[in-house]
């Protein structure tokens, strides 16, 4: 019982002083979010970047909701697609996205194969940083990350093709996913 209370005691102890610590380094300088030299990237709630993006080559909107959450729309500008996302940052020079939505896929079908793969929708993530052109005086960043994407097609037919001899076989299907990896170069500004 002894025991217990010195361990409580010394954790007491400790918390104190490092609030202690802590104050007395508050006290020698400003607060950097106070500054209005320095371009506080975390505190902008808009952010527009053009790039790669987990659709292909397009354009990224996020809107800063928490200091470490975002959600975004993406757009692609090079093939049909759209795209909902969250974006998680608990720096904001670092970043996990998640992302939901409907593109492209290229496929070539074989002619004695199954039908060409139409993905329904598809869904995926990505993780990377932000690098700031000049954090002291603009909102300009670039961005590089890597990830994965997952296409999603729900009535797939995987059967058929090849040479018939006799009536068509019965069709089937399944839901067929496939896998991309997804590397992601994109340049930025935050307002």
């Amino acid at each position: 019982m002894l025991l217990l209370k010195a361990d409580v005691a010394r954790i007491w102890i400790l918390a104190a002083l490092f609030s202690l610590l802590d104050q007395t380094r508050l006290l020698g300088q400003d607060i950097p979010a106070g500054d209005s030299v320095r371009f506080n990237y975390g505190r902008m709630k808009n952010h527009v970047e053009v790039g790669i993006n987990a659709l292909g080559v397009g354009l990224e909107y996020r809107r800063q909701w928490l200091p470490v959450l975002s959600t975004d729309a993406l757009l692609s500008l090079d093939k049909p697609g759209v795209g909902l996302g969250i974006t998680f940052s608990p720096y904001w020079i670092v970043f996990v996205q998640g992302v939901v939505g409907t593109g492209s896929y290229e496929d070539v079908p074989a002619a004695d194969g199954p039908a060409q793969f139409k993905p329904n929708y598809q869904y995926g993530w990505k993780a990377g940083i932000h690098v700031p052109v000049s954090p002291t005086k603009s909102g300009i960043f670039f961005t590089i990350a890597a990830g994965q994407l997952k296409f999603v097609q729900n009535q797939y037919q995987y059967n058929g093709g090849g040479l018939i001899i006799g009536p068509p076989p019965t069709s089937l299907f399944r839901t067929e996913t496939r896998m991309a990896e997804v590397y992601s170069i994109g340049f930025g500004l935050s307002f």
